[in-house]
Parts: C-alpha cells; structure tokens; sequence
C-alpha cells in the first residue's frame, strides 16, 4: 500500500509541505535584507564595508548557529524550534525599514537570524525523513521551497515600500506569524526521532573529518551566493544607475534564486543519474560564468535575466547534494549534520563577505564580485575530494 495513505505517510507528507512552506516564508522575509540595502546606505550613510559588516551578521547568526541548533533538534521538540524560528524571524527583519539607528537595525538583523537559525536544520531533517529513498530530490524539493519565497520575497518588499513606505515593512511580519502559529498547531507534540536510535556523531565529531570539509566546500560555494544576492542590488545602483526602488532589482535577484530552486529541483533528480562526484564540482566550475556574464549584460534585459537565472542553478546545484551527503557521512546526527553545510557553512560565508565589501571600497564592485566568484574553484577540488574518498560508490 502507498505510505502516504497511511497515518504515517499522511504525517511524515504534512510535516514535509508544512516545513517546506515555513522555508517560503522564511526566506521572503529574509530578503528584506538584501533587497533594501541601497535604501539603508542612503538612509544612514554607509560605506560598502559597513553594509558588508551587517550582511554579514544576518548571515552568521542566521548560519553559523545551526549546528548547534540542529544537534537541540535532534533531542527535543522539533515542533516548538521551527515554529518559534519563523515566528521571530519574520516578527524582527520586518522592523529593518523603522529602525532609528545603525545599531539598533544590526540588533534586530542580528537576533533576527537566530529565528532562521532554528528553522533550517529542523525542516532539511525532516524532508531527510520524507525523501529517504531519495533523498536528494527530498532536500531539493525543500530547498526550493526556500528559494521560490527568496524569489517572490524582493518583488513583494519593494512593492510594499514603494507603497507604505519603508516603515510598511512592518506588515511583513503577518504572514510568518500566522505560518508559525499554524505550524504550532499541525506538527505533532512528540515526534520520532530516529536519529537517536544508535551513538550519536555529536558536533566534535562532525567539526574533525569529512562532513567539516564538505563544509569548508559549501563555505568556498556560499561566498559566491552570498556575494551576488549582497552586492548585485548595490551594483544596479551605483554602476548602472538604476533607481533604488526600481524593479529590475527585483526581477534580478528574484530571476537568481528562482534558478536556484530549479538547479536545486534538477540537480536532485539528476542525483540518481549521474555520478556526484561529477555533478557537484562540474556545476560548481560552470556557475563562474554566468555569474560574470550578469556584470557585463543589459540589466533587466532577457540576456541579463537569463545568465542571472543559469548562475543561480548552477552555483545552487551543489547545495542539497552535499547536505545528503553530509547527512549520510552522519547518519545518527541528521540535523547537525544539515546544519553544518546549510548553516556553519553559510555563515562563515557571510562574514568572509566583509573582505569582499572592503574590496568593493577599493578596486570596485565589478573586480570584487570577481574574486568573490572565483572561490568556485576551491569549492569544487575540496567537493571532489571528499565526495571520492569518503562516498565512492553510493551517492546516497
């Protein structure tokens, strides 16, 4: 019989779209980050390297805590983590557009990371769980999840704005609000947790060995997401004299995570096709040029919003890949384990990106996001190592 016919499917089913849901809104809220820099700078004066500073520390708190939090996950209630996860991310990032001061709006950036730090971890296990016979297409359907809210998220922030003002962010806080309380009410009380059953990995072992360079890997590819969702709305505005409410940095940006919800959604399903240790490095080294050809084509055009949508796909590919794989190298510390490519990884990454805002200061946007695109390379060589000496036969 079907497992979703089952109570069991029905539950594992709707804790996964449920999960996947929260990362939509989750995300959306996110980019009110991103998407209002060039109003902040103006706002407040800021250097590139001060926005740089607090890119970074949505990023790291956001990130960086995930294991940790991951590693929480797997001992208590999942329920309560992901719902107060996006009931505070979505209630704080909203305030970004009223903030009165510099480091009043790093405090809520800042605390408003942690919400999101409590959510990934939790629902990448739980789309582990619900795609255990593949597993890849499980995270890359729930990774896209994420993706299409980061997406719609610029259009509907700028919107909002160009409306109500930047003090009309704070209506964007409903929506995640209310999916947390729904949340609250649909996942289960208690909860299996099959990553229990046998000895634990356990963080010191997760930071010594194969999962911390797939993690290093995932760092090296970050910085280039990172860099181009950060640094592309600042480019608009200042190189290309594009307005700070204009909506082509909408279509931009959303044009980019849009392809990586697809890369993602293909890279998963092409998982148990093609050999990972092919896929995640080669997709790796072919994101370097799109992500180059962007800074060089018409903004807005069809060209540009093309190479914009294939850069995304391809520097995205990688990311459910390496966290099954993760999860597999981890099998009794799934959401650690997740939380060390999707979370340690990722932050680290975001506060790398506080060298690449100072070279912005110093030989310009172009040349920075250059650099930032090159770390590509080393993601991929460190990806093919560890993917050949530790998963040679099975890519699950």
């Amino acid at each position: 019989m079907d497992d979703s016919w089952t109570s069991t499917g029905y539950l594992t089913s709707l804790k996964f779209h449920s999960c996947r849901n929260q990362i939509a809104v989750n995300d959306a809220a996110t980019a009110i980050v991103a998407v209002l820099l060039p109003t902040l700078q103006a706002k407040f004066d800021l250097s590139a390297t001060t926005l740089a500073v607090l890119v970074a520390g949505q990023w790291a708190t956001s990130s960086i805590t995930q294991p940790f939090l991951g590693a929480l996950a797997d001992q208590v209630s999942r329920r309560a983590l992901a719902a107060g996860g996006i009931v505070l991310n979505a209630a704080l990032l909203s305030m970004v557009g009223v903030v009165p001061t510099v480091p009043v709006l790093f405090a809520v950036i800042v605390v408003g990371g942690l919400g999101s730090a409590a959510l990934h971890p939790v629902a990448t296990a739980i789309a582990h769980s619900h795609g255990s016979k593949s597993a890849g297409l499980g995270v890359g359907l729930f990774s896209a999840g994420g993706q299409i809210g980061a997406a719609v998220g610029p259009g509907v922030v700028l919107a909002v704005v160009a409306t109500l003002g930047p003090q009309g962010t704070l209506w964007l806080m409903v929506p995640g609000v209310l999916l947390g309380i729904a949340v609250w009410r649909l996942l289960p009380k208690e909860e299996p947790r099959g990553e229990l059953a046998g000895p634990r990995t356990g963080l010191r072992c997760l930071a010594h060995g194969p999962v911390a360079l797939l993690a290093t890997a995932g760092m090296f590819a970050d910085l280039a997401f990172v860099s181009f969702t950060s640094a592309i709305p600042l480019w608009l505005v200042h190189e290309r004299g594009v307005p700070r409410d204009d909506p082509t940095i909408a279509t931009t940006l959303g044009a980019f995570v849009l392809g990586a919800g697809l890369g993602a959604v293909a890279a998963g399903w092409l998982d148990r096709r093609v050999d990972r240790r092919i896929l995640v490095p080669a997709t790796m080294v072919a994101a370097i040029a799109p992500l180059i050809a962007v800074l060089h084509l018409p903004p807005g055009g069809v060209l540009g919003l093309g190479a914009a949508t294939l850069a995304g796909a391809l520097v995205y590919a990688n990311f459910p890949l390496m966290i099954v794989s993760a999860q597999a190298l981890a099998p009794h510390s799934v959401a650690a384990a997740s939380g060390m490519l999707m979370g340690f990884a990722t932050g680290v990454a975001g506060v790398l990106y506080i060298p690449i805002g100072r070279l912005q200061d110093l030989i310009g946007i172009i040349g920075a996001l250059t650099v930032a695109y090159l770390s590509l390379i080393p993601a991929a060589l460190l990806a093919l190592l560890v993917l050949t000496r530790h998963l040679p036969v099975k890519n699950t």
